[in-house]
């Protein structure tokens, strides 16, 4: 489509859009079960499963289900913070390029999805109506405590996106080629109960005494994975007659929506803590979990956060209420005790605009082992990620 008075880069958008809609109007979405098979995680923890070569595709819903057993001795388990979000201690997708496009923790994924949802992913509610509406069905699912000696079944969703949304395609990876393969691999975490002394961020449950519990020996976990895209694409015809060229939105296709996360130690008291953007990347949201030496705290270790230019200009500052009051507007809910959400998804953080940027933590208690686990969000470009400063690690 050629548009007089428009620039190139006005004509590729129009373009896109038009593409956009095209394939959004006329394919047909598909869920394919790719991948269903139960291990047992004391034995193979790590799952690689090849995705399907077919349409364009948006995402991946993954299911986890198996059996936590209380073995502690006495006592009860107890869910942690973060819990079932934690089942699934990393998911990775590899595209067709070679190109790790996700490379994060349950717990930050568990957060993405809940925030690009109407309500907590997975959730229900029970409206005030003579029906009975409300949490009938068995989806998101394991017991808040776990008496001893009990065996109890637990399951739990991720969404992995590929594109942004159902219907912002930006992101998306056209999968119907033969000479290459991409795979997704999800890490089953292997310790998901910790004792009562231990860190419970990255665990499901805790127990109350020294003795702990975890998967059901000898109990498979079933990993069940379904493909998410749209086939019966549409094609030109003006070539090769009705098996013309695929129609297809190129900006959306030339860029990739990355999930990292990274972990960050040095905190001191009442000293900034930087948190830095990578380069030639757009940034929606931050997720920051504050692991403050194995405790996880409502605010009361927190000075401040801002949002922090290159030439030192704070584009917000505010302590973590004001935090917690901003993310109830986004998940109309809190999220979990040391949890903090910031959206930029009004105003992404371009770095490639705007150069150096960082998410300053001012912290008013540091524990021994105080540490940031920091979950990012963001668009990038496929020809600029190998060419740009990679995520900042501990």
């Amino acid at each position: 489509m050629q548009t007089s008075g428009l620039t190139p880069q006005q004509q590729a958008v129009q373009n896109n859009a038009a593409a956009r809609a095209l394939v959004l109007r006329t394919s047909v979405e598909m869920w394919t079960q790719i991948y269903s098979n139960g291990v047992v995680p004391a034995t193979q923890n790590i799952v690689n499963v090849p995705i399907n070569n077919v349409g364009l595709i948006k995402g991946f819903l993954i299911k986890v289900s198996g059996t936590i057993s209380n073995t502690a001795g006495s006592g009860t388990l107890a869910l942690t913070p973060f819990g079932a979000s934690n089942f699934l201690s990393q998911i990775v997708f590899t595209d067709l390029t070679n190109t790790v496009r996700v490379q994060t923790s349950g717990w930050h994924l568990g957060l993405i999805n809940s925030a690009k949802s109407p309500l907590v992913f997975g959730a229900a509610y029970s409206p005030n109506v003579p029906v009975l509406y409300g949490n009938n069905w068995v989806v998101q699912s394991a017991p808040a405590t776990i008496n001893f000696g009990v065996n109890s079944a637990v399951q739990f969703y991720y969404y992995l996106p590929l594109s942004y949304s159902s219907t912002d395609l930006t992101g998306a990876m056209f999968g119907a080629v033969v000479n290459a393969q991409a795979q997704i691999q999800v890490t089953i975490n292997s310790s998901p109960v910790v004792a009562a002394a231990g860190d419970p961020t990255l665990a499901a449950y805790q127990g109350t005494g020294a003795g702990v519990g975890g998967w059901q020996a000898a109990v498979p976990v079933t990993i069940t994975i379904w493909q998410n895209y749209l086939d019966q694409l549409p094609r030109s015809n003006q070539q090769n007659g009705p098996f013309g060229q695929y129609i297809l939105p190129q900006l959306d296709l030339s860029n990739i929506y990355e999930l990292k996360n990274v972990a960050m130690s040095g905190l001191v008291v009442s000293q900034d803590f930087g948190i830095p953007y990578a380069n030639f990347r757009t940034f929606l949201s931050t997720s920051v979990i504050y692991d403050n030496g194995s405790q996880l705290n409502v605010g009361s270790d927190i000075n401040y956060f801002a949002l922090q230019a290159s030439n030192t200009t704070q584009l917000f500052k505010y302590g973590p209420r004001e935090a917690a009051l901003f993310a109830r507007a986004i998940f109309q809910s809190d999220p979990p005790s040391g949890g903090y959400f910031f959206s930029h998804r009004q105003s992404p953080i371009s770095t490639a605009n705007f150069g150096n940027m960082q998410l300053t933590i001012n912290p008013s208690l540091v524990n021994a082992n105080a540490s940031l686990l920091v979950g990012f969000e963001d668009f990038a470009n496929i020809s600029q990620v190998d060419f740009s400063t990679s995520l900042p690690t501990s």
